[in-house]
């Protein structure tokens, strides 16, 4: 979460590399003003602009068209001058100056270097529409700031957002790399199909997206399990599937992918009732082992089970060349707490190992 509602990038091809904000703010109106003396016609027109990122003259970023401005010259002048807004410093490079008749189609009229902050219209209003069509309003919508992101091959998801007024059980998609080649994964194309509702407002915020697995991306909420299977449908590219409204992660950090016993992939994720996994074999409780430490209780201080409220209520690392799920844990009631239970399961043969410290102590 950050000061800035928009989803963060570190970017490498910035002449300085940094982290910086997707997208580009959108611009305000331009002004203008007549110039020169002659007999320019006095018709209504309409003016507005994006701001553009060109690399080796390329434009690889864009943003949306800011609000119009009506202008209806003198009669008097030679043209129009169009004065930008106040720039973005978004690392944008240049301004495009956009022009419509009637202020539904615009058309682009000139990319102008950012360091240029007039442009002089003197094209007669009806030759506008010989020039190039601006894209439709939308295709460059600002990525929200989610709370979890995963890339599907050419696009990249986004679940939730820390901004609280925005829909919280959501995945947006962005653009399709190679679509349009101008900031693709830096935008949301909403004048299609872009997001997925998963039952909003219901069973708890989102606490990650995990995948791809067998092709698929997996959204966990606190207490619901989604699958999202790819359809190859531009309209309708994800379909989504709950594995389980009863039951999700605990937390952000409590879940992983990792491999079943058979060397197939999988999940691994802790729940409110305790270990599970899910693969090739369905949804599988695996927690019976260590239900006294995880769900117990032995009545003095709730010491023996998941404490839910804690900072960190549980972590996971699938070690891969060891075989094994290391889980962690918080116990007891402290909202500050963090994990200090560890226990190990084997995956070859379904089987828990509780860790102790050197004094016998359960960490």
């Amino acid at each position: 979460q950050s000061a800035t509602a928009r989803l963060h990038v570190w970017d490498p091809t910035l002449a300085s590399p940094s982290v910086r904000r997707t997208g580009f703010a959108t611009p305000a109106a331009p002004t203008a003003a007549n110039t020169g003396a002659g007999a320019y016609a006095a018709v209504l027109r309409y003016y507005r602009v994006r701001w553009t990122e060109q690399q080796s003259s390329v434009t690889v970023r864009r943003s949306e068209p800011g609000a119009s401005l009506s202008f209806t010259p003198s009669g008097t002048g030679t043209g129009v001058v169009v004065t930008q807004p106040t720039v973005a410093s978004e690392s944008e490079t240049h301004w495009e100056v956009e022009a419509s008749s009637d202020n539904v189609t615009f058309y682009l009229l000139s990319t102008v270097v950012i360091g240029t902050t007039t442009y002089t219209d003197s094209a007669a209003i009806t030759t506008y529409s010989s020039g190039t069509v601006s894209a439709v309003t939308g295709t460059y919508t600002l990525q929200k700031p989610y709370k979890f992101i995963a890339s599907d091959q050419n696009r990249l998801l986004g679940f939730g957002s820390w901004t609280s007024t925005d829909p919280q059980n959501r995945i947006e998609f962005s653009a399709v790399k190679g679509s349009l080649n101008v900031g693709d994964l830096d935008r949301v194309n909403t004048t299609v199909t872009y997001y997925i509702d998963l039952d909003e407002a219901d069973s708890g915020d989102p606490t990650g997206l995990e995948g791809p697995v067998f092709g698929n991306f997996y959204a966990f909420k606190a207490k619901q399990f989604w699958e999202l299977r790819p359809t190859g449908d531009v309209q309708r590219p994800y379909q989504r599937s709950p594995i389980s409204k009863t039951i999700g992660a605990v937390h952000a950090r409590a879940h992983v992918i990792g491999e079943d016993s058979a060397g197939q992939p999988c999940l691994y994720f802790m729940s409110h009732r305790g270990m599970y996994r899910y693969g090739a074999g369905g949804l599988t409780y695996i927690g019976r082992g260590i239900e006294d430490l995880v769900l117990g209780s032995d009545f003095a201080g709730f010491t023996n089970r998941i404490n839910l409220l804690a900072r960190v209520p549980c972590h996971m690392v699938y070690h891969a060349d060891r075989r094994q799920l290391w889980v962690w844990w918080a116990t007891g009631t402290s909202t500050t707490a963090s994990p200090s239970i560890l226990c190990v399961y084997h995956v070859d043969f379904n089987g828990w190992t509780r860790y102790l410290d050197t004094a016998g102590i359960i960490n």
